[in-house]
């Protein structure tokens, strides 16, 4: 929270004057101080990010566009990233949408500015927008012009090819864009690992995961189970600590992290749920 720009956004790698922000991480870290008050109850702490959080949401709003969609952010410091699979990469896809709209910033900020407005009813501060409540439901009802009815998936982006996303069907059903009708769809298809997907990458992996313990009697195994696989794989492999990604140091020409904190999703994961499927077991 240190790391403020001057456009109220934070940079990529602080304490640093590296030039670049990701958007999409500024609302993780909305999200972040969310979980942090929800495990802690420290209300104070929330109180103390609101200016953060204030700048980062009245950045966002700057790319609303009457339309009730939010387009990517232009410009050399803004790196518009959301994971390492094929297409979500924005910036170095060769092409770009013309109307700069793509399913995971909307997805993203619906759900961080929800967040946002639960803190500040925690913190008994007022939004840095009055009408935010009132403008994430109109983006919520745009953002189904992503629906491909013919895939049965939310599209990245309705006007140029880029690879139907499993990481974006997750969004879609977190941020309650997907109707129930569309969220039983997607929610299959991310079970079975579709592959007319691209899959989630170790990184986002915990929006998966969390979309699918929407229904954790019924994908709670399937959870277990990839985990079991995925990180299994690399202790089987001799690693000592999570990777990156899955393929180790191999990745990124010879260059992958062998100790990153973005893979550390299977602690998230058994403390937030592993109780509650228990429990839900010894019920029935």
């Amino acid at each position: 929270a240190k790391g403020i720009r001057p456009d109220g956004m934070l940079q990529m790698c602080s304490p640093s004057e590296f030039i670049q922000t990701i958007p999409s991480f500024n609302l993780a870290f909305i999200e972040a101080v969310k979980d942090y008050v929800d495990f802690t109850g420290d209300t104070a702490f929330a109180a103390r990010m609101m200016p953060v959080m204030n700048g980062i949401i009245n950045r966002f709003l700057e790319q609303l566009t009457p339309d009730g969609l939010l387009t990517d952010f232009d410009g050399p410091t803004y790196w518009n990233f959301y994971e390492w699979s094929d297409g979500l990469e924005i910036n170095s896809w060769p092409v770009h949408s013309p109307a700069g709209l793509y399913a995971p910033l909307q997805a993203m900020f619906i759900t961080a500015a929800e967040r946002y407005l639960a803190m500040c009813e925690q913190t008994a501060l007022p939004p840095v927008e009055p009408d935010l409540a009132d403008i994430v439901e109109r983006m919520r009802q745009a953002s189904q012009c992503f629906w491909n009815a013919e895939q049965q998936l939310f599209a990245t982006c309705p006007d140029v090819d880029i690879p139907d996303s499993a990481l974006v069907q997750a969004l879609m059903v977190l941020a309650g864009i997907a109707t129930d009708e569309q969220r039983g769809i997607v929610l299959q298809k991310l079970a079975r690992r579709d592959p007319t997907m691209t899959e989630v990458t170790l990184s986002h992996s915990i929006f998966k995961y969390d979309a699918l313990m929407t229904e954790p009697d019924v994908y709670g195994p399937i959870v277990r189970d990839e985990i079991a696989e995925v990180w299994g794989d690399m202790l089987f492999r001799g690693a000592t600590a999570f990777w990156e990604t899955q393929r180790g140091a191999w990745d990124f020409e010879d260059a992958g992290s062998l100790c990153h904190g973005w893979a550390a999703v299977p602690v998230y994961v058994y403390r937030r749920y592993e109780a509650e499927i228990c429990k839900r077991k010894e019920q029935s």
